[in-house]
């Protein structure tokens, strides 16, 4: 599996704060699993046919650009079925984290989390993105003090837009998000008095 074993290291900080005053209470820090879907998130990416389309960019000659519809399905590749080809900058760009409460080990092949919490409330929306190095870049983003409450969270994603409508006010309505990596991070009760800060950077080598 050497062509999907794509030189990106993750690395997630979660910070507890108190809701209140803002006061860290306890941080988590660890590696993540960047999945088998993260280099094809990144050729979805470098293709972006929607931009060919002659809505977006009317040419004045004629010509036709043909775009392969999917990424096969290749079981060394990590894929036992076909990846379509999303050919929408908006949709692939990384916009949110979500969580869940379920503690199985994170891995390359995951496509999403395992018991992730119901709704809108699960959904971490990326509010600041910076770059530590040359090579990395750092999403971060906070579940309110008002989100996932009464659970008991273990993991998180870090997904693509996807095509919702509703990217602000409702983030799961989205039918193609894309898992690019998640971890697993140490069980963290959660309810209306803190609230969950995640920094996620990820790092190419």
């Amino acid at each position: 599996m050497r062509d999907s074993l794509l030189a990106i290291r993750g690395q997630v900080t979660l910070r507890v704060l108190d809701a209140a005053t803002g006061a860290v209470l306890r941080v988590h820090e660890g590696p993540n699993a960047i999945s088998y879907m993260s280099p094809v998130i990144l050729i979805d990416l470098l293709v972006q046919s929607n931009f060919d389309s002659s809505a977006v960019s009317p040419e004045t000659v004629d010509y036709s650009l043909a775009t392969a519809a999917e990424h096969p399905a290749d079981a060394s590749r990590g894929f036992a079925l076909a990846e379509t080809l999303v050919p929408s900058p908006i949709h692939n760009a990384i916009r949110y984290m979500r969580v869940g409460t379920d503690a199985t080990a994170a891995a390359r092949t995951d496509t999403a989390l395992v018991s992730p919490v119901a709704g809108a409330e699960s959904f971490v929306r990326i509010s600041n993105i910076d770059f530590p190095t040359n090579n990395s870049v750092r999403f971060v983003g906070t579940l309110g003090a008002e989100q996932a409450n009464g659970n008991t969270l273990r993991e998180v994603a870090l997904l693509t837009r996807g095509n919702t409508s509703k990217p602000v006010t409702d983030p799961s309505a989205s039918t193609n998000s894309r898992v690019f990596a998640r971890r697993v991070t140490t069980p963290s009760p959660k309810d209306d008095t803190v609230q969950f800060e995640y920094a996620w950077t990820l790092s190419f080598a």
